[in-house]
Parts: structure tokens; C-alpha cells; sequence
């Protein structure tokens, strides 16, 4: 794992050098092998090198990091980032025990509702239930994520395409769903968690992206001395 280390506001503002974050945002998807710091999108309790260490420490077995993870996230219920390093280790092995399929699916679900917007783990979400035909648990996501402007301006360009997609063809599928509209992916409660975590955020739906992402990185700025980018 190669560590470029970032530090002092005058190199981050180096022209290059903002590119790069620039690009990373925009790029880093649960299928890239770019583990972008987790702090600089959104803040965590845990620092990088924890999280980091919780997804790819190969000293340990995979099901003795969920263990550790889990302990933390009952400590940070919070924290949305905890849920997401769940969500991804718990999917890595669900060929093994059925259990780590439906827990990929609920910390997925928990990352949303501590505010983790980025698009990663309301994708996991869709996959999850078109697998188990809940179409209303999609529809009802996937509405919430374009209906809301903050929620929507804090996704991607290529997330907000592939939520729409996914409401359209989910709409269709509703009369072979499992589930019914009663079946809430999310609890009234839970909404309204979700919902002031986006608040805190302070999202201003009338700038671009470009502006946003330029935001965020300079909100990193000043929040932190030390950045770090991991690369595998």
C-alpha cells in the first residue's frame, strides 16, 4: 500500500494537487481499489489508520475484524463510517454464512441513516434488495434520495443517474414484490436521524458539484493538519 502523504494547507491548495482530490472524490465507488482518507469526505470518530486496519489487515480473519468493528460500532452508533467498513467486510464473505449477507444489508442501512451520503452504501442497499425482490424498500430509497435536494446534491452524478434508473424499474416490479408499502425500509425515527445528520451538514443546493467538492476540501483544511490518501 503506497501513502501519499499530504500536509500544510499551501501544498493541498497546489493545483495538482487539488486535481487529484478532486478526482478521487468523484471516482471512489465500492467497486475501486481507491480507499480515499475517510475523514476529508466525511468526519469519524475512528482516525484513518483504524478504519483503514479494520478492512485490510490480512494478519486477522475477516470474521475477527467484524468482531472488533462490531464492538466499536456499538460504542459509535453514530458514525457512519464504522457502518460502512461493516458493510464492506461483512459482503466479502457472504458466500461463507448467509448471516454476513443480511448484515451487509442492514450496516449498509445504518450508514445511511448516520448521514453517509456518497451514493456507496445506498447502492449496496439496492443490490441487496432487488436480491431478496423488497422493489417497495427500493422505491422508497430510492424517492428519498432524489426527492430531497441536500441528499441529492451530496450524491455523484453517476449515483443520482443509477438511483433513477433503479426507481423506474422498481416502480414496474412493485406487483411482484415480497414486501408492501407498510414494509418501511426506514423507521419515522430513523428518517428523521437521517435527515439532521444531512442538516448538520450544511449542504447549499445551489452551488455546482465542482463547488461542493471544493468545499469539502477545504473544510478538510481546516479540520485537520494531516491528510492522508491511501492507495492499493
Amino acid at each position: 500500500m503506497e501513502n501519499i502523504n499530504i500536509t500544510g494547507q499551501e501544498e493541498l491548495q497546489t493545483l495538482e494537487t487539488t486535481k487529484y482530490l478532486r478526482r478521487m472524490l468523484k471516482n471512489c465507488s465500492d467497486n475501486s481499489k481507491i480507499i480515499f482518507d475517510f475523514s476529508i469526505y466525511y468526519p469519524s470518530v475512528f482516525s484513518d489508520l483504524e478504519l483503514t486496519n479494520l478492512m485490510f489487515d490480512t494478519c486477522k480473519p475477516v470474521e475477527t475484524r467484524i468482531i472488533e468493528a462490531e464492538i466499536l460500532q456499538r460504542q459509535h452508533l453514530n458514525d457512519r463510517w464504522i457502518n460502512v467498513v461493516l458493510m464492506r467486510l461483512c459482503f466479502s464473505i457472504r458466500n461463507e454464512n448467509s448471516i454476513y449477507y443480511q448484515k451487509s444489508t442492514e450496516y449498509a442501512r445504518l450508514a445511511v441513516i448516520c448521514g453517509h451520503n456518497e451514493g456507496e452504501a445506498e447502492k449496496r442497499l439496492v443490490i441487496n434488495l432487488t436480491r431478496e425482490k423488497r422493489y417497495n424498500q427500493i422505491v422508497e430509497l430510492c424517492s428519498a434520495l432524489l426527492d430531497d435536494k441536500k441528499i441529492k446534491c451530496l450524491l455523484s452524478k453517476k449515483y443520482v443517474g443509477y438511483f433513477e434508473k433503479k426507481l423506474k424499474i422498481n416502480e414496474k416490479r412493485l406487483v411482484k414484490s415480497i414486501d408492501t408499502p407498510y414494509c418501511r425500509l426506514f423507521s419515522k425515527d430513523e428518517y428523521k436521524r437521517w435527515m439532521d445528520a444531512i442538516e448538520a451538514e450544511n449542504i447549499d443546493v445551489n452551488i455546482s458539484e465542482e463547488d461542493r467538492i471544493n468545499a469539502l476540501l477545504q473544510r478538510s483544511l481546516s479540520s485537520k493538519n494531516d491528510d492522508y490518501i491511501h492507495i492499493m
